[in-house]
């Protein structure tokens, strides 16, 4: 009995959730549920562990279109690179929005986002790192284009919970829908430029070494508690 009811409240929510995630300012009246302003460019250390930012040619500037669509997403922006003493690269992007509630203004997939700039996407996986003993979610995808190679690995977040594009963000804003309240979130994105292969081991520990340099505050924004 419980198993007919499971799937035709599955089936309700998959019908009703896209009408419920557009445009919810027209539809509700909306209060706020957000933290302090947190600035992330001092709250991200530019040197820890065996890791410092080092201006590089890798980062790719966007287009000018790109780059207006960040600016009406987001509120706060952080790109950087990254290297060790290994010489090892990784890109850092975090993109802090203060509306996770609307289509338009959540923090995009990101497999979306590349495809819309040219590139040829694959690989699409999720998966997990284990933090401190905690599992924290995390989407690993390969980007391509021309002679650009790039394993990608993020993750976005609602409030201050972890959550991947797709059902399980969705059921973090119908939670946030049903209280009336808007919240904030960000997206994380590591990446590194691969020739072949599929190495994400490094991303991983850059995340690790990342995460232990900050303060708890910092941490919980980025869904790790």
């Amino acid at each position: 009995m419980l198993r007919p009811i499971l799937i035709a409240m599955t089936l309700l929510l998959a019908t009703i959730a896209p009408y419920l995630l557009q445009d919810q300012e027209a539809a509700i009246a909306v209060g706020v549920n957000r933290h302090a302003p947190l600035d992330m460019n001092a709250a991200i250390p530019r040197v820890f562990g065996d890791w410092q930012e080092r201006q590089s040619p890798l980062m790719r500037p966007a287009d000018p279109a790109t780059e207006g669509q960040v600016n009406e997403i987001y509120t706060q922006v952080v790109a950087r690179t990254y290297i060790n003493g290994q010489n090892e690269h990784i890109m850092l992007m975090l993109a802090y929005g203060s509306d996770q509630l609307t289509h338009k203004t959540h923090a995009h997939p990101q497999e979306d986002c590349y495809r819309a700039q040219g590139f040829r996407v694959s690989e699409i996986t999720d998966d997990s790192i284990d933090y401190r003993g905690k599992e924290l979610p995390v989407r690993r995808l390969l980007a391509g284009q021309d002679t650009r190679r790039e394993v990608i690995s993020y993750w976005t977040t609602v409030g201050t919970t972890a959550r991947l594009p797709g059902w399980d963000r969705k059921i973090g804003q119908l939670k946030h829908l049903f209280t009336g309240k808007t919240p904030d979130g960000l997206l994380f994105r590591v990446s590194s430029l691969q020739t072949e292969g599929f190495d994400t081991e490094t991303h991983d520990r850059f995340i690790r070494d990342m995460l232990d340099a900050l303060p708890d505050e910092a941490r919980t924004r980025l869904g790790v508690r």
